[in-house]
């Protein structure tokens, strides 16, 4: 955990095994509102900020939009895997709320390395996941119980530096549910260390290592 945002170049995109099968559709975007999930991506990527700052200070300017554009509740519920069915909702909420911050702090460190002076969104894409993929959107989907996984990619760099923001259409409107660093889808990368984790301890482990990682 400690070095766990440093691994993320580092580490391989592992494979994962799908969680059940899907279930009914819910209302998916027209090809009109992809305009919309290019303005939410902007909106999250306009968060960077040329002047360094401490982590408290950034939570503090960022969080409002962070909590507004990305869909931190389901990516909690990704990265857990069936340790979040087994949890309270005390818990539950307590490992959202850990889980917000700790990639709010993966975000900084991604705005920060190298510190860019300027972030451009280069262009977006919409895709349809691939029934029967074992990809981190197809088992989103599935968590949402949406059987028709459409999904949108926005795409941003700065220097030679890349980010890539991906989003679901989830209660009528786009949200964050996965961010690319580098190539490194971020959610994968979490979820293969947190399983690790859980398996070689317990939820409640990892719960004490993500406080004090954001708390430090």
């Amino acid at each position: 955990m400690k070095k766990m945002q440093n691994m993320l170049p580092k580490l391989l995109l592992l494979s994962f095994l799908l969680m059940g099968s899907s279930g009914s559709a819910t209302a998916q975007p027209s090809q009109k509102t992809d305009a919309d999930a290019k303005k939410v991506a902007a909106a999250l990527l306009a968060t960077a900020s040329p002047q360094k700052e401490t982590r408290q200070a950034f939570a503090q300017r960022v969080g409002p939009t962070f909590k507004r554009l990305v869909a931190t509740e389901t990516m909690t519920r990704v990265v857990l895997g069936p340790a979040w069915g087994s949890m309270s909702a005390s818990r539950q909420a307590e490992a959202v709320d850990l889980y917000s911050r700790f990639l709010m702090r993966t975000l900084q460190g991604a705005f920060e390395n190298p510190l860019p002076s300027q972030f451009e969104l280069e262009d977006g894409e919409r895709f349809r996941s691939r029934p029967g993929s074992a990809t981190v959107y197809q088992i989103t989907c599935l968590t949402l119980k949406t059987a028709d996984c459409i999904y949108y990619s926005a795409k941003s760099k700065a220097n030679e530096f890349t980010m890539a923001f991906q989003l679901l259409y989830i209660d009528g409107r786009w949200q964050v549910v996965d961010m690319h660093v580098s190539g490194m889808s971020v959610q994968q990368v979490y979820h293969s260390n947190f399983s690790s984790i859980i398996k070689s301890g317990s939820i409640e482990k990892l719960l004490e290592e993500l406080r004090a990682r954001v708390d430090s």
